[in-house]
């Protein structure tokens, strides 16, 4: 009885480990102040990109982008990973900034700070794959 529930165990274990998901953290935020409305964004194509935008109606603060931080994994080798930084950077209006994906790599994870300095507008989005395709 014992190895046939070690057996279930191993193959429901092998299961979630074949499969990827994203997971369910936000990867958008929008605040509204008065007659402001101030949007983080972050958008993953896991084979080519990813991007962060922030922007906002009605105001002409300033926003930070604090920082934008995009994790890989190799394809043929999931525990080899490469890490992408990027901190600091603003912008009237509109933030925008874009990592592409070096070859033979996949997304697995990214995320963004914000904030815009004259309003209370602090915030952090994030994608992340769950686990990783064999």
């Amino acid at each position: 009885m014992k190895k046939v529930v070690k057996v279930i165990s191993l193959v429901l274990l092998m299961v979630a480990v074949s499969t990827s998901t994203v997971a369910a953290l936000p990867s958008s935020v929008t605040r509204t102040y008065d007659s402001c409305t101030v949007t983080l964004s972050l958008s993953v194509l896991s084979w080519s990109y990813s991007s962060v935008s922030c922007y906002k109606d009605g105001s002409s603060g300033v926003i930070n982008l604090e920082s934008f931080i995009t994790r890989y994994s190799k394809l043929e080798k999931p525990t080899d990973t490469k890490t992408d930084y990027q901190y600091g950077g603003t912008g009237i209006g509109l933030v925008s900034k874009r990592f592409d994906v070096p070859e033979g790599y996949q997304v697995i994870q990214a995320n963004a700070t914000a904030s815009v300095s004259n309003l209370a507008f602090h915030e952090s989005v994030e994608w992340k794959i769950n686990a990783i395709n064999n």
